[in-house]
């Protein structure tokens, strides 16, 4: 007998030995339960010691990891799990992805699965989805591994019944099975509640009739007693009332969602149940509320701090100057400049009507190497831009860097943006607020304020010579209220926000308002009678940066000139060639009264924030624009 299995057995026994001290030693031992972990110490078992019955006592419950599985949501689950310390785990199927008849497939999903059960500190109670028992192969290795795929035990003086709807063929429950249950609940007539663990929950008319009706006779021996009934399959919340118990579809645990939230019963939970006398109260668990209290120290912070910086993970953007998008190459690009080698991988979510391939990545990285991979985008017809969602990619790198890996996992954003030519000038920009040599403004921004006040409307363009770029903006207002002591976001003013870099970081700059120069280029700034704005934090401008606006018969206007030696010293390598801008006008039409700000992209800062967006790339004299 392996090790594995002796724990397996011991853990088991020692759940069937409370079961008897609870009073019902005259009763004969369940069958073997499925294994409840891989292997931890003894101490750590929540069951190795026998309580009086029933005493309140608390159980996890995870859901679907697989159909169309996100990584690393189910380990972050069963890592919280030991952070709250639950008597046990259960879980409702699903653990794998499955559906192939290759034993050697089969048998690497269950030992990748067995690695993530070994981290828990306490038993694990295994039951079948139809991702884990789709054909007899994998019926036959789950029978191997696990023993038998339906099953019961008792724990202080409550009836856990597991069962397998998979029984022979899909949502289906064979007459053996459901006669074992049968004499089950017979054999425990005054337990105080019942608990029911189910992948496909065969109450609901759309899984068909040979199942309701087999599920029904089951539900017929339950009748006069207290029970819960928890399921999945659906990746969807959703509770209900049936025989006046709790039936109870659970979300997901990594399973494939849209992650709407709570209202739409989209997310990644555990249950927890919190069992008394009274009957069990349950609570769902997001798992992202859950972090314990190391979950930043001085030196963790340190460490993490000299990971992201030696670890680069970006994926280009697409940008064009067209209004639509017919497909392309992105290329995804890892540097390793730690001194440890590292293993990455990484998903791209789903992203219709775009396509990803490849869809998934996994690769070993040495120390100060990197790779490029490329990916092809496709779709089946040109789409608007403008309806183009950002394309998710989750990633994650477990570097060996000591006794105890560390574990960096984020997201990126593929975009496809539209971009705007950054054009040279062919005559001097003199920056005195006067728009004399600027023509008819490329862009405009209408306001939107509600009546009975005017709603003003600005234009704005840049442009650039051999010593700056150039940003020019007139502001239509019948009533501009401006003076020297107020913010320019607390009456009438213009904020501007630029970034010179090179993306990821060009285009996922989200103005945190740290230095350089608050996140970069940004200035702010309200027009006075003078050509001398009132501008925010004139101290923190670099020399040479230029602000200059004037009132018009119309409003007021006025010009900006960023000297390429700034742009160039904020990039802090090499000579920009691209611009990320955003800019907006705010109006107060009262003094101290209404107010409104329009920014011409969403504001950086924001969630509605989309990376990439109002991107201008420099074109050379004389050339057509090209997108980058």
């Amino acid at each position: 007998m392996t090790e594995r299995l002796s724990r397996r057995l011991a853990i088991c026994a020692q759940v069937w030995l409370l079961s008897a001290a609870a009073g019902c030693q005259s009763v004969p031992p369940p069958p073997k339960p499925a294994p409840v972990r891989s292997k931890a110490p003894a101490a750590a078992s929540a069951v190795s010691e026998p309580r009086p019955s029933r005493e309140s006592f608390q159980f996890a419950i995870v859901t679907d990891r697989t159909g169309g599985h996100r990584p690393f949501v189910f380990e972050s689950a069963l890592r919280k799990a030991n952070l709250m310390q639950p008597a046990f785990v259960m879980s409702v199927g699903d653990l794998i992805e499955g559906y192939t008849p290759e034993v050697a497939q089969i048998a690497q999903q269950w030992n990748e699965f067995g690695d993530f059960v070994a981290t828990l500190e306490m038993p694990f109670f295994f039951v079948p989805g139809n991702h884990d028992i789709s054909n007899p192969v994998m019926a036959d290795v789950w029978q191997e591994r696990f023993g038998p795929a339906y099953y019961h035990f008792v724990y202080r003086d409550v009836l856990f019944l597991c069962l397998n709807t998979e029984d022979g063929a899909p949502a289906s429950i064979s007459d053996a099975q459901v006669q074992a249950f049968e004499r089950a609940i017979k054999h425990y007539p005054n337990v105080r509640w019942t608990f029911l663990f189910m992948h496909r929950p065969l109450w609901n008319p759309t899984e068909g009739a040979t199942g309701q009706a087999q599920f029904a006779r089951i539900e017929q021996a339950l009748r006069g007693r207290r029970y819960t009934v928890f399921a999945g399959h659906y990746h969807t919340y959703m509770k209900s009332v049936r025989n006046e118990q709790s039936y109870i579809v659970l979300a997901t645990t990594g399973g494939h969602s849209r992650l709407r939230g709570p209202l739409f019963g989209e997310f990644d939970q555990m249950a927890w149940v919190s069992m008394s006398d009274a009957g069990p109260r349950i609570a769902n668990l997001l798992l992202d509320g859950i972090v314990d209290e190391d979950v930043r120290t001085d030196a963790s912070a340190k460490r993490v701090d000299a990971l992201v910086r030696d670890l680069g993970v970006s994926i280009d953007n697409a940008y064009t100057f067209a209004d639509s998008f017919a497909g392309g190459t992105a290329k995804l690009r890892i540097r390793n400049d730690t001194p440890h080698a590292l293993r990455f991988s990484g998903n791209f979510g789903p992203s219709a009507p775009l396509e990803p391939s490849p869809h998934a990545v996994a690769l070993e990285l040495p120390s100060h190497a990197a790779r490029e991979i490329p990916v092809k985008i496709r779709v089946e017809h040109a789409q608007p831009i403008a309806s183009l969602p950002p394309v998710s990619f989750e990633w994650r790198a477990k570097v060996d860097s000591g006794a105890e890996p560390t574990v960096l996992t984020n997201q990126l954003d593929y975009v496809v943006s539209r971009a705007y030519a950054l054009k040279p000038r062919s005559a001097a920009v003199v920056v005195d607020g006067r728009l004399d040599e600027w023509g008819t403004l490329a862009m405009s921004v209408p306001m939107r304020v509600a009546p009975p006040l005017k709603a003003p409307a600005y234009r704005f363009e840049l442009s650039y010579d051999p010593s700056n770029v150039y940003v020019a903006v007139d502001v239509v207002d019948d009533r501009v209220l401006s003076v020297a002591d107020k913010l320019p976001w607390e009456q009438d003013g213009i904020e501007v926000c630029l970034d010179p870099r090179d993306d990821p970081e060009r285009a996922g700059n989200r103005r945190d308002y740290s230095e350089p120069w608050r996140t970069f280029a940004y200035l702010a700034f309200s027009p006075l009678a003078d050509a001398e704005p009132a501008l925010f934090e004139a101290q923190k401008v670099p020399a040479g940066v230029r602000v200059r606006s004037v009132r018009t018969p119309r409003g007021y206007s006025a010009e900006i000139a960023l000297p390429h030696s700034v742009l160039n010293r904020l990039r802090q390598s090499g000579e920009w060639d691209a611009l990320r801008f955003n800019i907006a006008v705010h109006d107060a039409d009262v003094d101290g009264g209404t107010r409104e700000v329009r920014w011409w992209q969403p504001d950086w800062h924001q969630a509605e924030n989309l990376p990439g967006s109002g991107t201008f790339l420099k074109l050379e004299s004389g050339r057509s624009p090209r997108a980058r």
